[in-house]
């Protein structure tokens, strides 16, 4: 019986990290699937969302870089590469509108601080695009605090250690 307990108890852990790295890979996948098709396609279909207005500080609302092209695009990639996965279209279709909707709501702050397009705010940058979808998708996952927080914590790191090899390879224009 004892050795039947540790078993579950090891295969319980086993799918926990196994959901912790699909998470981290649906959410690597939702935020370097825009920055891919604008290394591949350039300026081809990338209309500015915001429309390219300016608001009530003189700023833009989301700025140019933020396309309505790479939104489309990786909440497609990030419902697709879930559905494969075993997590259901629906799961990825959750965690990419959610993960574009916080990387938004980081450019709209960064433009209100009046940094520019594309600029670095190391933890603006990584946590409302992990921490928005792990929100929303909690229910339907079942997702305790530990693995929200873990999820967000390993993204934090993976965005911090893999944008430099991004610059490197030539896929983004800046090293952060």
């Amino acid at each position: 019986f004892e050795k039947w307990i540790i078993r579950l108890g090891w295969e319980c852990r086993h799918l926990d990290n196994m959901l912790i790295l699909k998470l981290v890979v649906l959410l690597m996948l939702a935020n370097a699937t825009p920055v891919i098709a604008s290394k591949l396609l350039g300026k081809r279909f990338a209309w500015p969302l915001d429309g390219g207005i300016e608001i009530f500080d003189g700023q833009p609302l989301f700025g140019a870089s933020k396309t309505v092209r790479g939104v489309v695009l990786s909440v497609l990639v990030t419902a697709a590469a879930s559905a494969s996965m075993g997590l259901g279209w629906e799961t990825g279709f959750v965690i990419g509108t959610l993960s574009m909707a916080g990387d938004l709501f980081s450019s709209f702050l960064k433009r209100r601080m009046k940094l520019p397009p594309s600029s670095r705010a190391p933890v603006l940058d990584q946590v409302p695009e992990s921490l928005f979808p792990l929100l929303a998708s909690q229910a339907m996952l079942n997702l305790s605090v530990t693995q929200i927080v873990t999820v967000v914590a390993i993204f934090f790191v993976a965005d911090v250690v893999l944008s430099p090899l991004f610059f490197k390879l030539k896929i983004r224009k800046r090293p952060y």
